[in-house]
């Protein structure tokens, strides 16, 4: 993604090991935070209209959007994290994928993720 935004090759992170060190560098850094124009984005796509409708999705979303915010980034838009919730990610991330495993490939994955899959197939 970074990528096709324009990012320089060369400084995205290709691996999962140094695309760990590097965000914690900038986490470390004082770089990222989280201002009210952040704050007033997140409430929209947390809380978008009507997802009240959208009921135990609106839910999962919020959990797993929170759940996977570093703590500090998290306590920025002052969002109260518990034990509680902790345990309630474990088991939300657990049955997603369990669920993913057991889809096709064409409900599960990304588009991209099935071409570049199909190409090393071929």
């Amino acid at each position: 993604m970074a990528i096709a935004i324009g990012v320089d090759e060369d400084a995205v992170p290709r691996a999962w090991p140094a695309l760990q060190d590097y965000l914690l560098r900038e986490y470390n850094s004082g770089r990222i935070v989280v201002g009210d124009d952040a704050r007033r984005i997140v409430e929209a796509v947390l809380f978008p209209p009507l997802s009240a409708l959208s009921g135990p999705f609106a839910w999962v979303n919020r959990l797993v959007t929170l759940g996977l915010l570093p703590d500090d980034v998290r306590d920025q838009y002052r969002y109260a994290w518990s034990d509680r919730r902790a345990r309630q990610l474990k088991r939300t991330l657990g049955v997603i994928r369990s669920v993913r495993r057991v889809l096709p490939k064409a409900v599960a994955w990304w588009p991209a993720a099935r071409q570049r899959s199909s190409a090393t197939e071929n």
